[in-house]
């Protein structure tokens, strides 16, 4: 590595020997020593762009999963976490207050990331008021989970109506769905990152 020092007729040119240096640049740095975490080791994201709708009873979260938004990453250690970051486009077919749609992460079936119980309170990851069915909806989480396995390993969404009735949860449009510019249509995406523990 060359190095110049400028301090005027006391300016040093010279170069340091490579043996000197543990990595001679970042691109042989090829793992971070022992005892140091937090290295991403790989990423997966699904997005999904096409909608989704799903009737769910009143005060409901769904058992189902959102088609389309599953990704599977296989972890290299067991001792590794994975980052869940999840951003969801949601609609909902009812207006007026008193009424919410939120959403679960889920490993498999096992509800992941979400609130503490309290009463006959729903616990989720998010939720947020809906009031009015033109509404497209953002709502995300970042969340790290560790599934102690190297087994692959699949993550999902199921959606929660807060509504007393039965309602129609969507991904990614409204509920009036008309065919105008002022009709919006959006992106929802689940990325997981795996990260050394």
């Amino acid at each position: 590595m060359a190095i110049t020092r400028l301090g005027g007729a006391n300016a040093i040119t010279g170069t340091i020997p490579q043996g000197n240096i543990a990595n001679a640049s970042l691109g042989a740095v090829t793992a971070l020593p022992a005892g140091v975490g937090g290295k991403i080791l790989q990423a997966v994201t699904v997005a999904k762009t096409d909608t989704y709708g799903e009737t769910v009873s009143g005060n409901t979260l769904s058992t189902t999963i959102v088609t389309g938004l599953q990704p599977s990453i296989t972890p290299s250690s067991s001792s590794n976490t994975i980052l869940i970051t999840a951003t969801l486009s949601l609609g909902y077919s009812t207006t007026g207050t008193g009424n919410s749609i939120g959403f679960v992460l889920k490993r498999g079936s096992t509800v992941i990331g979400k609130g503490d119980s309290s009463g006959s309170r729903t616990s989720l990851s998010t939720a947020t008021s809906v009031y009015s069915s033109y509404q497209l909806i953002n709502e995300s989480i970042s969340f790290i989970d560790n599934p102690s396995t190297t087994s692959s390993t699949t993550y999902g969404i199921s959606l929660f109506n807060g509504s007393g009735s039965s309602r129609t949860c969507l991904l990614n449009r409204d509920d009036r769905n008309d065919d105008a510019a002022y009709a919006a249509r959006g992106i929802s995406t689940l990325t997981l990152m795996e990260i050394a523990g």
